[in-house]
């Protein structure tokens, strides 16, 4: 088993105390708040796991055995596939980082494989609820408009919720058909295409929106008290979705609605992988692998097959 101890290596660093440096580490590289939290959150789990079970805590003296110890309790907690991935993943950026600042000469989890995630499809909603979803904002309300051109700018776009309740008045280009979507805290940005509905839905709404009292701020989507937060837009899609007897419709269905949609449609894993925001071509290949099953078999079923006898 390969040690994670040279005589380069810090004496007596905690986990504890690598996990400020590491905060401060990732603060400097102008990391996204949510992903700072994730990462500190994943190295604060294995730091109290340790503790518990009397494992060591200096970085030097943790070793493969304590990471694969500590998914193994996260599995038997009973803790989701996915949350268990991605708290893995974290600490893995916590260790290499610990190698680049030369405080251990190997990550212990060299030569590991990330947790396997089992294939959970999304609910997929059908064309007709999709409809009666977009009925249900067909008033000519602040909020029917407002309402009316969020969903489909989800449905259309695939953007995830907080990219939606992050666009600006300005990234909404209604004359060249796209918005501008920004990941993160200003990371990256990306041009999505709007198709001709939503694009009189967003009209509409902004043909209105200068009668609300917040008009002067720059988010595009405005509530009660201002801008439209992340959490405003998940109580509005459940709302819409509770109206047509889907309770707890979630906007990453829609996201998973389009995406599954551009599959379909032949849209090639690049341009997916463009659209989406992914950065890498596992979920568009998951997407394409999905509709091309699906095409296959309505095929199938469209073919005579044993009938013929």
């Amino acid at each position: 088993m390969n040690m994670a101890s040279t005589s380069t290596e810090s004496l007596n660093l905690s986990i504890e105390a690598a996990a400020s440096s590491f905060q401060r580490h990732l603060r400097a590289a102008n990391k996204a708040p949510r992903t700072i939290t994730g990462y500190l959150d994943a190295v604060t789990r294995f730091g109290q796991y340790l503790a518990e079970m009397g494992m060591p805590r200096d970085v030097t003296g943790i070793h493969r055995e304590h990471v694969e110890a500590w998914v193994v309790a996260m599995q038997d907690a009973g803790h989701r596939p996915a949350s268990v991935a991605n708290r893995y993943r974290s600490i893995r950026v916590f260790f290499n980082w610990l190698v680049s600042e030369e405080e251990i000469t190997r990550s212990p989890m060299d030569k590991m494989s990330t947790p396997a995630i089992p294939e959970i499809p999304v609910p997929l909603l059908p064309p007709d609820q999709v409809a009666k979803l977009l009925e249900t904002c067909n008033g000519t309300t602040f909020d029917d408009r407002r309402d009316l051109a969020i969903l489909r700018v989800l449905i259309d776009c695939g953007i995830r919720r907080t990219e939606c309740a992050n666009l600006k008045v300005d990234d909404a280009d209604l004359d060249r058909d796209h918005i501008w979507v920004i990941e993160g805290k200003g990371r990256r940005s990306r041009q999505v295409a709007i198709h001709t509905k939503t694009v009189k839905a967003i009209d509409r709404y902004l043909r209105l929106r200068p009668r609300h009292p917040h008009h002067r701020e720059d988010w595009l989507w405005l509530g009660r008290r201002g801008r439209l937060t992340s959490a405003g837009i998940l109580q509005l899609v459940r709302r819409r979705g509770r109206e047509i007897g889907v309770p707890n419709l979630h906007p990453h269905q829609l996201r998973h609605l389009a995406a599954h949609n551009d599959a379909q449609e032949g849209l090639s894993v690049p341009d997916m992988m463009m659209k989406y925001g992914w950065r890498d071509d596992s979920m568009a290949r998951r997407y394409g692998a999905s509709a091309a099953a699906e095409r296959a078999l309505a095929h199938s079923q469209a073919m005579v097959g044993g009938d013929r006898y």
